[in-house]
C-alpha cells in the first residue's frame, strides 16, 4: 500500500512538472522560429488612422470650384425649314438667339503664380472660364494648355498675392489599400471632402477611342461624383497623386483618377505650346497574356503583343509585322503595353529610336523614325446584304464571302481580305475572346483565309490545347485589326 501511495505521489509530481514547465515555456524549441504554416499577426501601427482633418486643413485651400460657360447661338425650328424659307424668305440675323449654359467641375492649384490643373471635359469647348477661390472670389481664368487624350487641362488665374498649393506626388509608388482623400465640389454642394484607399491600378473604362490608348485610371472607393471631375485625390501626405474624372454608373463608391505623373510627363507641352503632340509609331498593342504566350511558345509574358501595324505607318516602313512582340525600345524594357504607349508618346515627332521584338522565337531589332500621332475618329455603317453562310459549329460561329454588298454594309475597305463573320453565339470561347458580327477573319494560324475549306482545314488540324491564333479586321473606328486568340476545347 505504502508502494503504491509513493508511485502515486511521482506521478503527480511529473504531471505538476510538466504543466509548470508549459507555464514558464522553458522548452527551448518553443523559442524557435514559427513554421510558415503558423499565423504570424502584423505589427499595429501608432495609430488607427490618419489625421484626415490635418489633411483637409493642408490641401483644401488650393481646391476651387470651375464654371465653365459656351454660348450657343440658334434660330426657330422653322428657320431651317425649306418649305419655311420658300413662303417666308430667310429670316434677318437678329432672330437668332443666343443662350449661355454653364457647367462646373473642380480643380486644384499646383504653383504660388496661379497655374490650376484640372480635366479636359471641364473646359471642353468653352467660351469663358471662372475660378471660384475658397473667400467665394470669382476670378477669369485663361485655358493655357487641353489635352483630350489624358483628359487634362491647365488654366491660369492672375492674383495679387501667391496661392496655397496642393504639392505633387509620384503616382507610381502608390500600393493598392494606401488610404486617400478626394477634396471637389460635387452636385452643385460646397466643398466637399470623401475619404477611402486605393481601390486598383492601371484601370481602362473605354471611355473613347480618343483616351483609349492612355487610360491608366486609378480606381478608389473615396466618392467621386459630378463635379468632382478635376479636384485632387491626395494621399497622407497632402500630395496630390490623382485627379478626380468619372465613376461608375452601375456600382457605388468606385471612382477613378487620372495619375498625376501623366501631367507630369505633358506638363511643359501644355505650358509653352498649349498642347500635347506626341510621337507615332502605329501599332495595334495588348499585352501578352499567358495565353498568347502558350499560342505563340514565348518564354514569359513580358512585352507588347502587336495586334496590326497600320499601313503606311513608321512601324510598317521600318519593318514590324502583326504576331511581333516588343520587349524593349532604346534602352527601355517594355514589359507590359503601357510601357510602349507611355515611352513612345514621350518622344518628339521625328525622333528615332531602335524596337526590340521576339518573332518566331528569334530576337530582331528595327529603327523607326516616328511621326505625330493621329487623331481618331469614327465612321458610320450603312445597310445591309442577306446572304449565304456557313456554320463552323465547334467554334459557334457563322461565316461568308466578302461580297461587294457586305463590304458596303460592313464599311471594310477594297485591301482587305478573309472571310466575314455573320454570327457569333453569345455561349461560345469565340464570343469571349471578343469576336463579333462584323469581323474579317483573314489569317488562321498564320495561313490566309478566304474560303470556308481553308478555315475548316485549319481548325480540324488542330487537338486539345492548340490554339487558333485568328487574325482579324475590325470595322469599327477607323478600322483596326488584331489577332484573336481561341483555345480548341
Amino acid at each position: 500500500m505504502k508502494k503504491f501511495s509513493i508511485l502515486i505521489l511521482c506521478i503527480a509530481s511529473l504531471i505538476f512538472g510538466m504543466v509548470i514547465a508549459g507555464l514558464f515555456d522553458t522548452d527551448s524549441r518553443s523559442q524557435a522560429t514559427p513554421k510558415s504554416s503558423e499565423y504570424v499577426p502584423l505589427k499595429s501601427s501608432d495609430s488607427c488612422c490618419p489625421n484626415f482633418a490635418e489633411i483637409n486643413k493642408r490641401v483644401s485651400p488650393a481646391v476651387v470650384a470651375i464654371y465653365s460657360t459656351k454660348v450657343v447661338k440658334y434660330s426657330h425650328p422653322f428657320f431651317d425649314d425649306d418649305f419655311f424659307r420658300y413662303f417666308f424668305g430667310t429670316p434677318p440675323r437678329d432672330e437668332e438667339r443666343e443662350e449661355k449654359i454653364q457647367s462646373g467641375g473642380s480643380g486644384f492649384i499646383i504653383s504660388p503664380d496661379g497655374y490650376i490643373l484640372t480635366n479636359e471635359h471641364v473646359v471642353a469647348d468653352a467660351d469663358e472660364v471662372e475660378v471660384v477661390l475658397g473667400k467665394d472670389e470669382h476670378i477669369k481664368a485663361k485655358v493655357i494648355g487641353r489635352d483630350a487624350p489624358t483628359d487634362l487641362a491647365l488654366l491660369k488665374i492672375d492674383y495679387k498675392e501667391p496661392l496655397p498649393t496642393i504639392p505633387l506626388g509620384d503616382s507610381d509608388k502608390l500600393e493598392i489599400g494606401e488610404w486617400v482623400m478626394a477634396v471637389g465640389f460635387p452636385l452643385a454642394y460646397g466643398k466637399t471632402v470623401t475619404v477611402g484607399v486605393i481601390s486598383a491600378k492601371e484601370r481602362k473604362l473605354g471611355i473613347s477611342q480618343t483616351t483609349s490608348s492612355f487610360e491608366n485610371f486609378l480606381q478608389t472607393d473615396a466618392a467621386i461624383n459630378p463635379g468632382n471631375s478635376g479636384g485632387p485625390l491626395v494621399n497622407i501626405k497632402g500630395e496630390a497623386i490623382g485627379v478626380n474624372t468619372a465613376i461608375s454608373r452601375i456600382g457605388q463608391n468606385i471612382g477613378f483618377a487620372v495619375p498625376i505623373n501623366q501631367f507630369k510627363m505633358i506638363e511643359d507641352q501644355l505650358k509653352n505650346k498649349g498642347k500635347v503632340v506626341r510621337g507615332y509609331l502605329g501599332v495595334r498593342i495588348t499585352d501578352v497574356t499567358e495565353e498568347i504566350q502558350k499560342a505563340f511558345k514565348l518564354k514569359n509574358t513580358n512585352g507588347a503583343f502587336v495586334q496590326s501595324v497600320e499601313k503606311g505607318s513608321p512601324a510598317e516602313e521600318a519593318g514590324l509585322k502583326h504576331g511581333d512582340v516588343i520587349i524593349k525600345v532604346d534602352n527601355k524594357n517594355i514589359e507590359k503595353s503601357q510601357d510602349l504607349i507611355n515611352y513612345i508618346s514621350s518622344q518628339k515627332p521625328g525622333s528615332k529610336a531602335k524596337i526590340y521584338v521576339i518573332r518566331d522565337g528569334k530576337e530582331m531589332d528595327f529603327n523607326v523614325k516616328l511621326t505625330t500621332r493621329k487623331d481618331e475618329g469614327e465612321e458610320e455603317i450603312t445597310e445591309k446584304e442577306e446572304g449565304e453562310e456557313k456554320d463552323i459549329s465547334n467554334l459557334g460561329i457563322s461565316v461568308g464571302e466578302l461580297t461587294p454588298r457586305y463590304r458596303s454594309f460592313y464599311n471594310i475597305p477594297s485591301d482587305v481580305d478573309g472571310l466575314l463573320v455573320l454570327k457569333v453565339k453569345k455561349m461560345s470561347t469565340a464570343y469571349d475572346r471578343g469576336l463579333r458580327e462584323g469581323d474579317v477573319i483573314m489569317e488562321a494560324n498564320g495561313k490566309e483565309v478566304k474560303s470556308i475549306k481553308e478555315l475548316k482545314k485549319v481548325y480540324s488540324s488542330l487537338k486539345k490545347g492548340d490554339y487558333l491564333n485568328l487574325y482579324v479586321y475590325k470595322a469599327e473606328g477607323r478600322g483596326t485589326s488584331m489577332f484573336i486568340v481561341i483555345p480548341v476545347e
